[in-house]
């Protein structure tokens, strides 16, 4: 029996892994947008040079450093079902140091309509970037790759701590919003500046005392961080 998916639009973005010709068809299928990196080939290379050499003209006689420039073209591969939208992004580089001259190139394949070349590169393809960081901030800076337990279970809960522990880091980053130095600053930075701290304890009747030096470097955000949290509810 086939199943009936819900009829809802999604707009998935990948690398180059995810540009196979079962997953376009699937999405195409489905009613869902996707744009994909698309690998190199001869063809492709073929198709991009008018591109090429005349951006690199360009560059030569306007003098810049570096210059960029969209390009687009209906390109089927052999084991795709019809054509598709591939667009090109060209840079041309100059390195005053070296004198050397560098031409790069990337393609992307997408069933996006409506938008510029650009945009789909810079805006909707180019933005997975920043999702790929926070899965590397939640995997690298809070260690929750560490999921050797022997049961599932176990891992898994593992890995509920460490969202927990992404979450506080999150808030802590947006108490810390108006500080122009912890504004954007990495979950590494945060808990260098204000995790690995050394403090003395205090342990007294009522209450634990934590006692900072003076010297500390972080004590504005710090005390910004403590007195926010005892407003906040």
């Amino acid at each position: 029996m086939r199943r009936h998916w819900p009829q809802c639009q999604l707009t998935i973005r990948g690398d180059g892994h995810y540009a196979s010709h079962q997953a376009m068809d699937w999405l195409e299928e489905q009613g869902h947008r996707y744009v994909f990196g698309l690998a190199s080939n001869a063809v492709l290379k073929k198709i991009a040079e008018p591109w090429v050499d005349k951006l690199a003209v360009e560059r030569a006689f306007g003098g810049d450093a570096k210059l960029r420039h969209f390009a687009s073209t209906a390109y089927q591969d052999r084991s795709w079902s019809k054509p598709r939208h591939v667009v090109a992004r060209l840079e041309a580089t100059l390195r005053p140091d070296v004198r050397e001259r560098a031409m790069d190139v990337r393609f992307i394949v997408t069933n996006i309509q409506g938008q510029s070349d650009q945009v789909l590169y810079e805006e909707i393809y180019c933005v997975r970037g920043q999702a790929e960081n926070w899965i590397k901030e939640h995997k690298l800076c809070l260690s929750s790759d560490r999921t050797s337990c022997h049961k599932w279970q176990a891992n898994q809960f593992r890995l509920l701590l460490h969202t927990a522990a992404y979450w506080l880091l999150y808030q802590v980053r947006e108490t810390l919003a108006q500080t122009a130095r912890l504004k954007k600053a990495s979950f590494e930075t945060l808990r260098r500046t204000l995790i690995k701290v050394a403090v003395r304890v205090s342990e007294l009747k009522s209450r634990v005392k934590l006692s900072f030096p003076s010297s500390c470097p972080s004590q504005s955000n710090l005390r910004q961080l403590c007195q926010t949290m005892v407003a906040s509810p």
